[in-house]
């Protein structure tokens, strides 16, 4: 599985993801940057992306739809990006569960 970051969080994080998620990449290289969230959500889909943001509407989206695309939300995700990617370098294991159990479809992380 692979990882599309959204928009709203720093390119940086594609490649803390990539090392455990090959052809994970953010919005901006597949100039999906100023696409709509229901764009993004279906090229996600069509792709075999998992999603890594924390925007309300993807939330919303996997709350509704379900997987695919299975959804990482982190919450209080405002900040320094470097300080972000190292929150999601730790998270890995978790995530990387999140991602092997085919029953969930919606991981919230919280950032302290």
């Amino acid at each position: 599985m692979k990882f599309l970051v959204d928009q709203n969080l720093p390119p940086r994080l594609a490649q803390v993801l990539n090392g455990r998620f090959p052809g994970s990449s953010h919005v901006i290289p597949l100039r999906m940057d100023r696409a709509r969230d229901l764009q993004i959500w279906r090229n996600a889909k069509e792709q075999g992306y998992a999603l890594l943001t924390r925007d309300d509407d993807f939330h919303q989206l996997s709350m509704l739809h379900g997987a695919p695309p299975k959804v990482v939300f982190l919450a209080n995700a405002e900040g320094d990006a470097a300080d972000l990617a190292r929150f999601v370098a730790e998270q890995l294991d978790t995530i990387a569960r999140f991602m092997e159990d085919p029953e969930s479809s919606l991981l919230l992380i919280r950032r302290p």
